[in-house]
């Protein structure tokens, strides 16, 4: 998040901190997100690095309304009971008059109705499930903001480059089974990867890989994914486990001609 955007979200708030936070020196803003448990605990981390440095540079400015601003931080561990835990916390005790957060999109629809019910503010920076911003019900008051890309168009738009940049190269085998090597570019990485593949006698090829993620410099996606699929991806242990290693099957059909 920019300077100038936090600038402009903390002006917004000015408001809130006359009414909520007129006895305290500081204007207190909150961060309630993962900052050490699953993979998107980067994310947290870096946006609190952002937003720190940010709120570093007005308040050597001068402030908000002649005030400093002041991050108060907690770390959610991914963990719904805990991120819950903590928006109660930010908003009953440190008095906070808005919240930024959190990393994961399924801890903010556990506690969303809080700052609904609240009227505290809350921009998420990190989250990109699309359903964190609808509101409650109907015509309900709505305080949940966001800065981010939703989940719908960060995959969309993976798929669409993935479909742009795959070409093959070199195929070993015979007219039944064999191995293609396939060079994909994702994210302005180019990887070989091989597939073994099969063909049937009405001319249906299938060929079968695998990619880590990571390899193609998509962390940030993967997060996405990992949130868009962290409720089908619960263990034993309550906590949401996503692999960086992704499946993939090439079908398709040939047509002899005969000349």
């Amino acid at each position: 998040m920019t300077f100038n955007r936090i600038r402009r979200v903390a002006c917004a708030l000015a408001g809130f901190a006359i009414a909520a936070a007129a006895h305290a020196q500081d204007i207190k803003l909150g961060y309630n997100g993962d900052l050490s448990a699953s993979p998107s605990a980067q994310s947290g981390q870096a946006a609190v690095l952002g937003m720190q440095a940010a709120i570093d540079d007005i308040n050597a400015a001068g402030g908000v309304l002649g005030r400093k601003l002041e991050l108060v931080v907690r770390d959610d561990t991914s963990q719904p009971p805990k991120s819950i835990q903590n928006m109660s916390d930010l908003i009953d005790n440190e008095q906070v008059v808005a919240v930024f957060g959190p990393t994961n999109s399924g801890n903010a629809m556990a506690w969303k109705h809080i700052p609904n019910q609240k009227k505290i503010p809350v921009i998420g920076n990190v989250g990109s499930g699309t359903d964190i911003t609808k509101p409650m019900s109907a015509g309900a008051d709505n305080y949940m903001f966001r800065v981010s890309m939703v989940d719908r168009e960060q995959v969309s738009a993976l798929m669409a480059y993935v479909r742009k940049n795959t070409a093959t190269s070199k195929v070993v085998g015979d007219d039944t089974k064999g191995a293609v090597t396939i060079r994909i570019t994702m994210n302005g990485v180019t990887r070989a990867v091989p597939f073994a593949y099969t063909t049937t006698p009405e001319g249906t090829v299938e060929a079968k890989g695998s990619i880590d993620l990571l390899n193609f410099n998509l962390k940030s996606a993967f997060d996405s994914l990992h949130e868009a699929c962290k409720d089908k991806h619960v263990g034993p242990d309550g906590v949401a486990k996503t692999w960086t290693q992704v499946d993939l099957l090439l079908t398709g059909k040939f047509k002899k001609e005969c000349s």
